[in-house]
């Protein structure tokens, strides 16, 4: 090798060298991070079903939080005594805020787990290719995205981790997760089924040690849908249906309260808790697309009683989203969130 060319050799074997030592510092800061930095307030309280979806909205320490999209770019928006203000941008959904600190995948890459420190504004890289998290009192539970081919087979499924973020230890618990959501110290799973795809079957894993418990298989009416636990019943409702079902997770017993509309299908949004089950319902098919929206005397807010399943129409008010925050009803509509009375369906427009 002449003088030039171990001249050239030695320069890009410094840059490889270099470039090795700033990943493995970057890799020791975050788990540094991890280790040594986080003073997160444990979520030991509050609706876990307010995240069992896509939400755009969150709520704590009598702040309201909420992601506001325009065009070209979003803000998360923070509210406290009629007080707005733009907390930062390029946020992503879901976002949840514990505390002091605001977990959220950042746009445009919207795979990578972050978590911000409101009192430092330092943020942190958490995970990277996740679909959707749960923030709990010690683990980050989040699916994976699964992958696909170009002719959009399923190359590899998604998996559910439980990752520690005081430790930064993940454990992979499940791999073909559908949905998941939380109740009582246990991650209640809803798994893709092969191969038959419309039978899913559901188990349940303790928090305290992961194990493993298969419950019962179940028949969506549709999919996407969400899954949320109401008591000791799993909530399963595809966002169009004919009905909203309730399996009782003891029993594998299934009790149905079909859409109030007039028309067979709605577009259905629903929000539960231990004691209550809210649902917004909007009827589908319009019998003529190009004509204004006809009226359907089911389209609107329903309270639905979780013992007996009646149905009482609160207003003719439709919702993208239904969120219950310490007992109280909120919704939102594009961009705007409303502070919804839950008896009589009347709302302030917060924003």
């Amino acid at each position: 090798m002449d003088k030039k060319n171990r001249f050239l050799f030695g320069i890009l074997l410094s840059i490889c060298v270099i470039s090795m030592l700033v990943l493995l510092g970057c890799n020791q800061d975050l788990e540094e991070e991890l280790i040594g930095e986080f003073n997160i307030i444990a979520p030991t309280h509050g609706n876990y079903n307010n995240y069992t979806f896509i939400n755009f909205l969150d709520y704590e320490n009598n702040m309201l939080y909420w992601i506001e999209a325009s065009l070209f770019s979003t803000q998360l928006i923070e509210m406290s005594d009629d007080e707005k203000r733009s907390v930062f941008g390029r946020v992503g959904a879901p976002v949840q805020v514990w505390g002091n600190h605001i977990f959220f995948k950042e746009r445009p890459n919207m795979k990578v787990l972050h978590v911000r420190d409101m009192n430092t504004g330092k943020d942190s890289k958490l995970a990277d290719n996740v679909d959707k998290f749960l923030v709990l009192e010690n683990y980050i539970i989040y699916s994976t995205v699964p992958t696909f081919d170009h002719d959009m087979n399923l190359t590899e499924e998604n998996e559910l981790i439980a990752l520690n973020y005081r430790t930064g230890e993940r454990e992979a618990l499940v791999v073909g997760v559908r949905e998941f959501c939380v109740s009582n110290g246990e991650i209640i799973i809803l798994l893709v089924d092969e191969p038959d795809r419309s039978n899913v079957p559901v188990i349940k894993i303790s928090l305290d040690d992961f194990s493993e418990e298969s419950l019962f298989a179940i028949e969506p009416r549709g999919f996407p849908f969400v899954a949320m636990m109401q008591k000791d019943r799993l909530l399963v409702c595809p966002t169009r249906t004919t009905a909203i079902d309730l399996w009782d997770v003891s029993t594998g017993e299934q009790v149905s309260i079909p859409v109030p509309t007039e028309n067979t299908y709605a577009d259905v949004v629903t929000i539960c808790d231990d004691g209550t089950i809210f649902a917004s319902f909007e009827a589908f098919p319009q019998v003529d697309l190009l004509l204004p929206k006809q009226e359907d005397r089911g389209d609107g807010l329903w309270h639905i009683d979780p013992d007996t399943l009646e149905l009482t129409h609160l207003s003719s008010e439709v919702y993208d989203s239904l969120y219950l925050f310490d007992g109280q009803l909120f919704g939102m509509r594009g961009n705007e969130v409303f502070k919804i009375d839950n008896n009589t369906g009347e709302y302030v427009k917060i924003n």
